[in-house]
């Protein structure tokens, strides 16, 4: 069950550099911000295109930096081990969770890639600082939160509060910011409709995290670790897991209904990966070893159909 990655020399370190950011989990801000892009255009709103780069830009550098600091910290508070995800398939398992389990990285060189990304991103928002003063207390709690979701004294992901923290930064925190970065004569405005429609995909977004704990559940106990899915346990945490996702697909198929928007149900041709990744979640830790991965997979897919059912509307 111990983790191996075998890439030596620097293009195998920048390989697992990139790694450690987690890139696959990218979507989870790349949809919040699209998404609510395309809601602003569709208000008539006009929507400098620099703007919205700066959002995607720097939103995916935090969530870069909050990736490798989550490695690093996940490592000394002893959750991932050579037995990480139940002792699965090395091919199958998440590679990030071995990274310095196995040596492939050091710990340091992940803590200075975090700080990197936490300071590029920050760098990059600097004239949105200046120019819209709101930003600078959402962006300042969604780096708190990112660093304190698993550091110490902290620690959230582990009191059961991750799911709770993930839920919040990529639903109502990430779309507040961006509305204060490309629309923030009208953000208070269309906050509220924003967060509606952003709301479906935050519920996938934290089925990631909860996929993923659900699948540690056994390594978290023996750790000491108390997350949502190791307070309900593996049956009640499915139930979460597929309530969540079909209620997705229920609040955008009634909004598609109650706004008139009929070609929102796009994201209807998402149910037979969304079944396809309900079934995935089992007590086989082989097939549930890259659920989590598979889970994001879905979020991109829904978030892009529904953000070309809104432009289409």
């Amino acid at each position: 069950g111990s983790f191996k990655i075998p890439l030596p020399g620097m293009p195998g370190t920048l390989v697992n550099l990139f790694i450690s950011l987690r890139p696959w989990s990218f979507p989870a801000t790349l949809v919040p911000v699209l998404l609510t892009a395309a809601l602003v255009h569709k208000s008539g709103a006009v929507l400098d295109r620099w703007d919205l780069a700066r959002a995607l830009a720097s939103g995916v550098l935090l969530q870069s930096a909050a990736n490798a600091s989550n490695t690093f910290w996940d490592y000394i508070n002893g959750a991932d081990r050579d037995t990480v995800a139940q002792g699965a398939d090395s091919k199958t398992a998440l590679p990030h969770k071995s990274l310095l389990v196995s040596g492939a990285l050091s710990l340091r060189t992940v803590g200075v890639v975090s700080t990197v990304c936490y300071c590029a991103s920050a760098y990059l928002l600097i004239p949105a600082f200046q120019n819209e003063p709101r930003i600078i207390p959402v962006y300042t709690l969604g780096v708190l939160l990112a660093i304190f979701y698993t550091a110490p004294p902290l620690k959230l992901k582990y009191h059961a509060l991750g799911d709770v923290c993930v839920f919040a930064t990529f639903g109502p925190m990430m779309t507040y910011w961006t509305l204060l970065l490309i629309c923030p004569s009208r953000a208070e405005e269309l906050r509220g409709p924003a967060l509606a429609y952003t709301m479906p995909c935050a519920f996938i977004c934290e089925c990631i995290l909860h996929a993923n704990n659900s699948r540690d559940i056994r390594e978290d106990r023996k750790s000491g670790l108390t997350t949502l899915a190791t307070v309900l346990g593996f049956d009640k945490s499915k139930v979460v897991f597929q309530g969540l996702i079909f209620s997705s697909f229920a609040v955008v198929a009634g909004m598609a209904f109650v706004e008139g928007r009929i070609s929102m149900l796009l994201v209807l041709l998402a149910i037979p990966m969304a079944l396809s990744v309900v079934a995935r979640f089992s007590k086989d830790v082989d097939v549930m070893a890259d659920l989590p991965r598979k889970t994001a997979a879905l979020h991109m897919v829904f978030g892009m159909l529904l953000i070309t059912g809104v432009f289409l509307s």
